[in-house]
């Protein structure tokens, strides 16, 4: 009961905070997220932890409707006349991201991450490895949300998004690969020469079961005559449960899902229509309670290496950004104002850290208190700056 009360009320001011913000053209989401802080455990404290806690199903439920809505974006004529572009870019700024990262963490790292104080070498590689590998992740919800609340559509949007998606899956696909190299250099955790295989079949069960349910749910979809919320609800409930059942990556699940309704169902902009008709519902549930849930306490102690890391992060995706379009293609909208839809991180970056941390206990927890902080600091300008590139490159409603 307390939590339901806890929900109805944070919605209420996060709405309120979503408008101020846009009619300072800010996001909705970054009034949401900051909501989200001030009226949690940690500042203002009228959201108990435990409320926080009950409230993560809820959250679960909007990921998983996040999920679907990323998979529609995933149309295949659009990724056949933009798949180069999206590869290339995706590669040339992971390239970047964790290459300068790495080395940055190998030579600088024990000047300010105080959990390297004292630790031999093959440590330092270990964190500088992890921490690089996380850096190359960023947040599809992050950018979905942005992208539908400016309205944009033209090359900006739709290759940073394909990248996005593209690079996270890349990195999902590299998690077994990074625990084998970490395990046998640290000689820390139980990381068996088989690891690759369960990690591979994470991901696979998961992308394989949404591509399952998204046909059943298109097969279903050409049946509707209604308004195809209840079914898009339902859906996003059936991929929930299935996920905390069997273990199964939520976003991944619905991602495929929605890949195969977009792609393979012949009511698909039916579907879609009912989509984006929910979809501030979504962002207002999901923002909000993540908010809430970051752990402002981490700041403290790690403000200082987060800010470091951060500045970084945007001196790396600038070059690499700034890089492919002088030198794969004159691209000078992406050029200029691209870099900053690939500084967003969040959901990805957290459910990478928390497997990491569970593998490597001891170095693995002051790695995820310090992604986390950095989470918290990006959320306050990284969807800012990302409205901010599109509407430059004329791609917003407002810019149109």
């Amino acid at each position: 009961m307390r939590a339901a009360i806890s929900l109805g009320a944070l919605i209420i001011v996060a709405w309120t905070a979503g408008d101020l913000f846009e009619r300072i053209r800010l996001p909705r989401i970054t009034g949401y997220v900051i909501t989200g802080m001030l009226m949690g455990p940690y500042i203002l404290k009228l959201i108990p932890a435990a409320s926080v806690r009950t409230l993560k199903f809820v959250d679960k439920i909007a990921l998983a409707l996040i999920g679907i809505h990323a998979g529609q974006e995933l149309n295949l004529r659009l990724l056949r006349r933009r798949l180069k572009d999206i590869v290339t870019l995706s590669l040339t700024v992971l390239g970047f991201t964790v290459i300068g990262t790495f080395l940055f963490i190998l030579f600088w790292g024990h000047r300010f991450l105080p959990f390297l104080s004292g630790e031999p070498w093959s440590i330092v590689i270990v964190v500088a490895v992890i921490i690089a590998y996380l850096e190359g992740a960023k947040s599809p919800v992050t950018t979905i949300a942005v992208l539908d609340e400016t309205g944009a559509r033209g090359p900006v949007a739709e290759t940073t998004l394909g990248a996005v998606i593209f690079k996270d899956l890349v990195m999902a696909l590299l998690l077994g690969v990074i625990i084998v190299i970490c395990g046998r250099i640290s000689h820390l955790g139980d990381v068996q020469q088989g690891m690759l295989s369960p990690i591979f079949r994470f991901v696979m069960v998961s992308i394989v079961t949404g591509l399952v349910i998204g046909l059943a749910a298109g097969s279903i979809l050409n049946f509707v005559r209604a308004h195809a919320f209840v079914l898009i609800l339902g859906l996003a409930l059936l991929l929930t449960i299935l996920s905390d059942a069997f273990h199964l990556e939520v976003l991944l699940v619905g991602g495929a899902a929605g890949f195969v309704i977009e792609n393979y169902s012949r009511k698909s902009e039916h579907f879609l229509e009912g989509l984006e008709q929910s979809t501030p519902f979504i962002y207002l549930l999901f923002f909000p309670v993540n908010g809430a849930a970051l752990d402002l306490s981490l700041l403290g102690s790690l403000w200082q290496a987060a800010v470091v890391i951060l500045a970084l992060r945007f001196a790396l995706v600038f070059s690499g950004v700034w890089v492919w379009a002088r030198v794969g293609r004159d691209f000078p909208a992406m050029r200029r104002w691209g870099w900053m839809g690939f500084l967003n991180q969040e959901s990805v970056t957290m459910a990478l850290a928390l497997i990491l941390a569970h593998e490597f206990q001891r170095l693995g927890e002051p790695i995820r208190a310090l992604m986390l902080a950095m989470v918290v600091i990006t959320d306050l300008y990284a969807p800012a700056l990302f409205k901010y590139a599109l509407y430059k490159s004329g791609e917003t409603r407002a810019a149109g």
